[in-house]
């Protein structure tokens, strides 16, 4: 990266001006270390739309979540998928909550939303799937 602004570690976005640490002409990257990535463009299934579908997640990262829409192949477990999938998946219709041990996950608001972002699944400290239409769907962010 060129011309790269370094903040403290948050999700704010944009970050506050107080939170600058320093500014580099150059910064290379270990892309394992990325935990998502907000902006570019949303990359595309290689697979048949047919043999796809979109399912709702929450992914885990520390004291925040990211929950949103990924397309994983019909029928497949999540786990299954998690442990197969190449690390950078985008997420669809992102939100960003904040968690709060005074208020349940299903009362939190969104801090943030984006039209996708892009998410290093090795990085998630844990997943969390939408329950199906048979379950209570108030028991999850997903609605």
């Amino acid at each position: 990266m060129t011309g790269a602004l370094l903040y403290a570690p948050g999700f704010r976005h944009p970050p506050e001006a107080k939170d600058l640490k320093a500014s580099l002409g150059f910064l290379a990257l270990r892309k394992e270390r990325i935990q998502w990535v907000a902006g570019g463009r949303p990359s595309k299934p290689r697979t048949s739309p047919a043999l796809l579908e979109k399912r709702r997640l929450a992914f885990l990262f520390g004291d925040y979540l990211l929950a949103g829409a990924l397309w994983l192949p019909r029928g497949v477990r999540l786990s299954d998928y998690l442990s197969q999938a190449k690390p950078f998946q985008s997420l669809l219709e992102a939100w960003l909550y904040v968690l709060s041990p005074e208020k349940p996950m299903v009362e939190l608001d969104p801090m943030e939303r984006f039209p996708f972002v892009t998410v290093n699944l090795r990085l998630a400290e844990g997943v969390a799937e939408a329950p199906g239409e048979d379950k209570d769907p108030r028991l999850t962010l997903f609605g």
